[in-house]
């Protein structure tokens, strides 16, 4: 029986609105890639037995994104499989798509990936990489938002590893974080490009407080967005442009 829980899905929408949804007027739209409609992810559509088969629609919907590359899509996806919610339980594919999703820059994702080795979830327990991947979270926004409960756990893996291990380990770290930044930088400059196809003017910069400012501008119209990371704010703006009347 595939129900999604519901209070999931209400988390998911809810942390990417701020950055990243646009609703038009009748109810359509677009909230990180997914399509939506009427009564349904944000209305808090009530995925009871009544509603099986807008269950699976939704899931395979998710599926779908993921598939295509879509790390918030990945992470959620990943978060089922995790818990068995809606889904077949699997771990070890919910580790997959943590990974392809961290790799992408997505912090929730890289924050699960360094639970998944600490508490050897679909994969064998790993202290120094757990430190590993708690770094690279609490590194991704860390301007702005701190090094919060990544931060926390890094801190309290350090000091069960040894000096060879932490100076090991933070070399991979800065690695990855080199990576990851390079497919960041992937994709978004193919979302410049389509944009930009279409007649937007993008600008993006980095304000002071460590933030991540894009905007678009076309024919007197404007999306702006202020994100922790490149990713969450070109997807924002991205979505803001998709959802202008087509003239």
């Amino acid at each position: 029986m595939k129900i999604i829980s519901l209070l999931l899905i209400l988390l998911f929408s809810a942390s990417v609105i701020p950055a990243s949804a646009q609703i038009g007027p009748d109810g359509t739209g677009v909230v990180n890639g997914y399509i939506i409609g009427p009564n349904r992810i944000l209305a808090g559509v009530d995925l009871s037995d009544a509603n099986l088969e807008e269950a699976d629609e939704l899931l395979e919907n998710i599926k779908r994104s993921a598939s295509a590359g879509d790390a918030d899509a990945q992470c959620l996806l990943a978060t089922l499989f995790l818990e068995g919610n809606g889904i077949v339980k699997d771990q070890s594919e919910a580790t997959k798509l943590y990974r392809m999703a961290a790799s992408q820059g997505h912090d929730e994702a890289q924050l699960k990936l360094g639970y998944c080795y600490k508490d050897g979830l679909g994969i064998p327990r790993d202290n120094v990489k757990a430190y590993i991947w708690f770094g690279v979270s609490a590194d991704n926004g860390g301007a702005i938002n701190g090094l919060g409960r990544a931060g926390e756990l890094m801190d309290k893996i350090r000091q069960t590893l040894s000096p060879k291990e932490i100076e090991k380990a933070d070399k991979e770290t800065e690695r990855l974080k080199k990576e990851i930044l390079d497919n960041e930088k992937t994709n978004y400059s193919k979302i410049i490009k389509q944009l930009t196809k279409d007649g937007w003017k993008v600008a993006m910069r980095k304000g002071e407080d460590g933030s991540h400012k894009v905007e678009a501008k076309k024919d007197g119209r404007t999306s702006v967005s202020s994100a922790p990371n490149w990713r969450v704010a070109f997807i924002a703006v991205r979505n803001q442009c998709e959802m202008w009347p087509q003239e």
